[in-house]
């Protein structure tokens, strides 16, 4: 703006008179440089040369200020403005109307279109209403006219194909006349040089069925022999008319499948070689057109194959699959080490699947661009990967690990098995062809088929567990070679000539070493494996030039040694994590089954029962040696004790739990595992008893060199005799315990109840033993104090020792030989007075009973007639066991104690300390310590068969009941922790049962074996149970487990394993829980055979599941029920249809096929009479196979 106000001024050198305002218009205030300020000072800038002053005039600042310019020129500027705000008014009032003309012209424009669109949509339902064949006169009409539309469409389309289908058709004659006739292909060539995609798929169609013709048109080119073309061309007749055939114009026969194989050979290498450029030049459009083209032409398997055979992994790969496997060979030694830890993968082997890894990652993205079907372009190229790379390779490490040894072979397997499945599951996770999304399915099975078939040849059967049986044995009896070589010289040692024993136990250390090394130079073992035995054997290695000198067999060698123990565990645990890892079917219960066996075969019976069946030998040759006994042996009980705990742990944490598939083959390994922990218990208890027996027979020896003068001093001996602390037999026969206590203590485990139950057994048998001796002695006054000295020696020693409280307390079982030494010291008239004062036969029958008149009256000199209350004591014992109410009443008439416990059961002298009861699988060591009449009426049949061959329940009923009515109590304990009620299930009768029970006896009573009388009650006969009181069980889940004996079984649980259904029934009744889900499933097994509606009733409402040979073991036990008869209907029929209903119903299958092709139909039908049994079957939809 300032310039174009400045412009209207040009030109104007001089004053005028009637100066000019500023000219300007609306275009000046809507441009976008508009600025208020600047327009007022070109304003006041336009003033100032109307000044008086000429421009060229000099300036005086003292000039005064003349406003009128400026006043004139904004006057102007304001009139000029108040015209540019009526113009732009005017223009604005012809902008409002012209809208508002446009806004009524576009409303009607927006009526108009919507008519229209109405009347389009009406038009169209009608058009589609009649094409649909609308209802009414009008659709009809309508409707056929759309039909017709429909129908001439549908027409042209079939013309269309029609018309294709006859040039194709004209084409392919032309192309079939060129090669018949003039044995020219230009067309498919013309055709193939196309340079389209489409052009070359077309050919490639054409050819195959010019192939086609040939054949069908003129065979004779395909029966054509090697001088077959010579025919053609001198004019031999051909069959086929109108120039078929192959004859050309001049008469010349052409061989038109030649012509057309040789276009397709040069179609398919001019595809394959195009398909090869465009890979080196990474151009993948070119490459899928190809594979396009090559898979309508034959499938796609050449261009395949091209890729895959001249990729240069394979390339590279082809020159190093002859390369030895190499490797250190420390680690090789290591590997076949059963000691040292895995190295690993073998390097060879691992370098070729990390570079498997990225090969097939990278090769995935670029099939996936060049091949449309890349899918199975990929499963192709991973076969090959894992048929031919990684298949060769592991073979030849394989073949290096078995020509090192067998051990070294199968941890190879492992770890090669594991490298490979790591890199399946790293293909798996990156997705190849669909990266990154998740591999396809199909890509999937692929991998896992190709890692199955890698190891396929190493798992065949029972190949794989036999190989892991045949390593672990080898181990185990190189492992355990001196001590087997010791104790087979034991064996067949003469008992003579034991001077020369040392030179034959050289010489036999020598043949067994010689045999077992000749045995180990079969073909059967590679030379480190021989090495590796020998080792572990602790042999040394046979030298030609060197002969290795003999060394003896010692007494260790045949001792049991726990770290031997735990390297056999170690290796079986390491073998059994192998074949978990290993493990490609569900054979892992017959697997595990099979190592325990070797683990008991090789661990139970061949080591430590071994070992104890020496130390047995050597426990019962001391019971009759003449010299004191060797108790040496001792040492094996605490290495087999911990040993067997070991091998126990052992199997119930790994072997047992991963068996929980097979529920037969569990049940088989727990019963051979019981039975085999029995075998090694009684073993062990009996080495125990024979080295008490021992210890006690020595020490009545030692007491049989007693002088009769020792305890009757004459006055001419001097008082030499006081001074004495003890006599020489006392003091011999104390220092012999002292050294059995000790050898028992560093002998037996110091934990446990083995130590104190032994040395409480020989305490007090040396107590029995002691009364017995001081019953062969007159004493007289002086006499006594020296009996006083040796019973207070023999008291103090044996108290000082870690036995039973109730023996060593104050006023125990031990006490009576001090009350006997006092007898001894006392006069006749005391001794009166403590008979009637009760001092000895108080309440509890104590001690001072026990030698009232046997200590008077050898005193005297009487001997006849001493200790005879000590034989009073068991008197109400003998009456009981022996049955006679007559005798038990006047006894307990005559003030005996009806709660009397005694500390053992004596009879014609022989101390009965141990009773063996078994109880239906298990071992119950009943011990008459502590126990009551009461006890012995309930458990009569415990005792020996003497003595209840003439007891019978009716006898015995009378004898409880008397021994109940007069105060006997049934909540007393035995030294076992067992009540009354105990005593009486072991051998259960129900009156026997009933009678403890209503007086109180407490059911939930737990024992030292953490057992309640249910636990036992659960073990017996069926046929005893059946008629035992609800009232015994009542209380029957009170105990939840059992610590240490049933591990943690309830009375449930044990019903179950032992397979009594009737027991299950009523603790079930009376709402025991099952523990798992196998229990009650093997509850529900039996109740089906047994055909117990009621019972199966229970169990489906407790959760049981059926199996699937459910119905089958249905049908046998209801054919077992008629026992070959014909079936009928009867209340049997009537259960198996409930049971049967009930079993489909909660799910079973009525078709499952086990033994072979005997389904249930199957069965049913080889019974005579079996109609009704088909018909039950075939109502629940059997099938029937035609």
């Amino acid at each position: 703006m300032p310039d174009s106000i400045s412009s209207s001024q040009s030109g104007a050198t001089s004053r005028t008179i009637f100066p000019k305002g500023p000219s300007f218009s609306l275009e000046d205030f809507s441009s976008r440089d508009y600025i208020v300020k600047d327009f007022i000072e070109s304003l006041s800038d336009t003033a100032n040369p109307t000044r008086r002053s000429g421009v060229g005039a000099p300036s005086n600042s003292n000039q005064p200020f003349d406003p009128k310019p400026l006043i004139r020129t904004f006057e102007h500027a304001q009139r000029r403005l108040n015209d540019l705000s009526g113009d732009l008014e005017i223009r604005e009032n012809e902008l409002s109307a012209a809208v508002r003309r446009a806004e009524a012209q576009h409303t009607q424009n927006l009526k108009t279109l919507g008519r229209k669109l109405n009347e389009t949509i009406e038009s169209f339902q009608k058009l589609d209403t009649s094409l649909n064949g609308g209802g009414g006169i009008a659709a009809e009409v309508t409707g056929g006219t759309g039909n017709m539309a429909v129908e001439i469409g549908r027409k042209l389309e079939e013309l269309d194909r029609q018309r294709r289908r006859a040039l194709d058709a004209h084409f392919l004659i032309e192309c079939w006349d060129e090669v018949c006739n003039r044995g020219e292909i230009t067309l498919l060539e013309s055709l193939r040089r196309s340079g389209s995609s489409e052009g070359r798929i077309r050919s490639a169609h054409i050819a195959r069925q010019l192939l086609r013709i040939s054949q069908r048109l003129d065979p004779l080119s395909w029966n054509e022999t090697n001088g077959g073309s010579k025919a053609y061309r001198n004019g031999a007749s051909h069959p086929g008319a109108n120039g078929a055939g192959g004859t050309g114009a001049s008469g010349e026969r052409r061989n038109t499948r030649e012509i057309i194989e040789k276009f397709s050979e040069t179609l398919e290498k001019d595809l394959l070689k195009q398909f090869d450029d465009f890979y080196r030049k990474a151009n993948f459009d070119g490459m899928k057109d190809c594979a396009t083209v090559l898979r309508d032409f034959n499938g796609g398997s050449s261009v395949i194959a091209l890729f895959v055979n001249q990729h240069q992994f394979f390339i590279d790969r082809s020159q190093l699959v002859n390369d030895e496997v190499g490797g250190d060979p420390e680690s090789w030694e290591r590997m076949a080490d059963p000691d040292a830890e895995t190295p690993g993968v073998e390097p060879s082997l691992q370098s070729l699947v990390d570079e498997v890894k990225v090969v097939v990652q990278e090769e995935s993205a670029i099939i996936k661009r060049a091949f449309p079907y890349y899918d199975e372009v990929l499963g192709r190229f991973l076969q090959r990967v894992f048929q031919q790379s990684i298949q060769q390779r592991l073979e030849m490490v394989l073949d290096k690990a078995s020509s090192v040894s067998s051990l070294a072979f199968l941890r190879c397997l492992q770890s090669s098995r594991s490298y490979i499945s790591a890199l399946v599951d790293d293909l798996k996770a990156h997705g190849l062809t669909e990266h990154p999304d998740a591999i396809s399915s199909q890509t999937a099975v692929v991998l896992d088929q190709q890692l199955e078939d890698l190891f396929v040849p190493y798992f065949v059967g029972s190949s794989y567990i036999e190989r892991e049986k045949k390593m672990l044995e080898e181990l185990f009896t190189s492992l355990m070679f001196k001590f087997t070589a010791y104790h087979t010289r034991r064996k067949k040692a003469a008992t003579t000539f034991m001077a020369s024993l040392a030179k034959s136990g050289s010489e036999f250390l020598a043949s067994a070493r010689d045999a077992y090394v000749n045995r180990l130079d079969s073909p059967d073992f590679t030379p480190t494996q021989k090495k590796t035995l020998l080792r572990v054997a602790g042999l040394k290695e046979p030298s030609d030039s060197v002969k290795q000198p003999d060394t003896d067999l010692t007494d260790a060698d045949g001792q049991l040694n726990v770290a031997f123990a735990k390297r056999m565990l170690k290796w079986l645990a390491e073998g059994v994590g192998r074949g978990l890892e290993l493990s490609v079917n569900s054979e892992t219960p017959k697997d595990v089954s099979a190592l325990l066996g070797l683990l008991l075969l090789m661990m139970g019976e061949g080591y430590i029962e071994v070992a104890l069946d020496a130390a047995l030998d050597s426990a019962a040759a001391q019971e009759t040696a003449k010299t004191e006994p060797d108790l040496g042996y001792l040492s094996n009980l605490h290495a087999a004790i911990s040993i067997t705990n070991l091998m126990i742990t052992c199997i119930n944490t790994v072997l047992i739990p991963l068996a929980a598939g097979g529920i037969t083959i569990r049940r088989e390994m727990e019963k051979r595992t019981n039975a085999q922990i029995n075998r090694i218990e009684e073993k062990i208890n009996t080495i125990e008893q024979r080295t008490v027996d021992a210890a006690l027979t020595w020490v009545t020896r030692l007491l049989s060199n007693q002088k009769k003068n020792d305890f009757r001093p004459r006055e001419a001996d001097g008082t030499e005799w006081l001074e004495m602390l003890q006599t020489p037999t006392c003091a011999s026969v104390s220092a012999f315990l002292t050294r059995v206590h000790n050898i028992v203590l560093t002998s037996l485990p110091a934990s446990g109840a083995n130590v104190r139950n032994l040395l409480t057994e020989l305490a007090l048998g040396t107590r029995s033993i002691l009364l017995e001796h001081f019953k062969r002695f007159y004493v007289n006054g002086p006499g006594g104090l020296m009996v006083t000295k040796d019973v207070t020696r023999y008291v103090e020693l044996l108290k000082s020792w870690n036995i039973e409280d109730n023996v060593k307390a104050p006023g125990g079982l031990l006490d009576v030989l001090l009350e006997v030494g006092s007898l001894f010291v006392i006069g006749p008239e005391a001794l009166r007075e403590r008979i009637r004062g009760g001092t000895a036969g108080g309440a509890t029958g104590g001690p001072g009973n026990s030698g009232a008149n046997g200590g008077g009256a050898p005193a005297q000199g009487k001997g006849t007639t001493a200790l005879a209350v000590q034989e009073v004591r068991a008197v109400l014992h003998e009456a009981v066991l022996s049955g006679f109410l007559d005798v038990i009443t006047t006894l307990i008439d005559a003030g005996a104690y009806v709660n009397q416990a005694i500390s053992e059961y004596c009879t014609s002298g022989f101390v009965h300390r141990f009773n063996i009861v078994r109880v239906d699988g298990c071992t119950v060591q009943v011990t008459s310590k502590g126990a009551t009449p009461l006890m012995q009426a309930c458990g009569f049949m415990l005792a020996e068969p003497g003595r209840y061959q003439h007891r019978r329940p009716e006898i015995t009923l009378p004898i409880v009941r008397l021994l109940l009515s007069r105060g006997a109590d049934t909540r007393l304990r035995d030294a076992s922790g067992m009540t009354a009620l105990h005593y009486a299930v072991l051998r259960p009768q129900l009156p026997v049962i009933r009678l403890p029970v209503e007086s109180g006896s407490p059911i939930d009573a737990v024992d030292q074996e953490g057992r309640t009388p249910l636990h036992y009650l659960a073990r017996c006969a069926e046929s005893k149970f059946t008629a035992i009181n609800s009232k015994v069980i009542r209380q029957g889940n009170l105990v939840d487990a059992i610590k240490r004996i049933d591990d943690g079984l309830t009375p449930l649980g044990i019903a179950i394993r032992e397979e009594k259904i009737k027991m299950v029934q009523v603790l079930t009744e009376h709402g025991a829980n099952f523990q798992n889900d196998t229990d009650i499933n093997l509850a529900l097994g039996h109740a089906i055979e047994q055909l117990d509606t009621d019972m199966v009733n229970l169990l489906l409402s407790r959760g049981a599941c059926p199996m699937q040979t459910a119905i089958t073991k249905l049908v046998k036990s209801f054919i077992d029920q008629h026992k070959g008869t014909e079936l009928h209907e009867d209340d049997t029929y009537a259960k198996f249809v409930h049971i049967l209903s009930s079993r489909i119903l909660a799910g079973a299958d009525v078709d499952p096929y086990t033994d072979g092709s005997k389904s249930p139909l199957t069965l049913a039908a080889r019974v005579p009479g079996s109609k009704i049994l088909l018909r039950s079957l075939l109502s629940f939809e059997a099938y029937v196979a035609f």
